[in-house]
């Protein structure tokens, strides 16, 4: 499994191998100068707050943010429990001025319909299915592709577009020393 990892391949349920949770890196951390925007709230296209930022799901490979692991408000999931869903990094923006991440193309009530997240390693199969709840809310969003070593290239993990004007030529991701 492992060969087939490095080489970007694998079968259905096996987890992708190098997206994890930010906190649990501890080779990684967010670049010098860079906003932690874990702890931030998460803002839908209605301008409601959906949830928080909970943690970042990070390529250690590549250094990028694939996925913000939102923890749901209560009240948009109708729930008296905690619930964490997984927005694509492409799908946000950053808004530093209000310490927020804005969400356009979900609204607050598409949010709760999103799969829960359970913390356990993601395997491909979980993305696709991830991203096809997106296709059916937005179809605009299109269908993710279907060659393995063309998923990440996706409009929907395209980091540049959450930063915006910001350079990114530095990297937001950095490995400790």
């Amino acid at each position: 499994m492992a060969d087939r990892m490095e080489h970007g391949e694998h079968t259905a349920g096996e987890p992708t191998g190098t997206v994890g949770p930010l906190s649990a890196m501890s080779d990684l951390q967010v670049a010098d100068g860079e906003p932690d925007i874990r702890g931030w709230d998460v803002v839908g296209q209605d301008r409601r707050t959906i949830g928080t930022v909970h943690d970042l799901m990070v390529d250690s490979a590549e250094l990028k943010v694939r996925y913000m692991d939102v923890e749901m408000r209560r009240a948009v999931i109708a729930a008296d429990h905690d619930r964490h869903v997984l927005i694509p990094i492409g799908y946000a923006r950053l808004d530093e001025d209000d310490d927020r991440v804005l969400v356009n193309n979900i609204a607050t009530t598409a949010a709760g319909s999103l799969p829960a997240f359970e913390h356990a390693p993601i395997t491909r199969e979980q993305e696709v299915a991830l991203h096809q709840t997106y296709a059916d809310a937005s179809p605009a969003a299109g269908a993710m592709p279907e060659r393995e070593q063309d998923y990440y290239g996706h409009d929907r993990f395209d980091d540049s577009r959450f930063w915006g004007k910001r350079d990114r030529a530095a990297g937001y991701l950095r490995r400790r020393r």
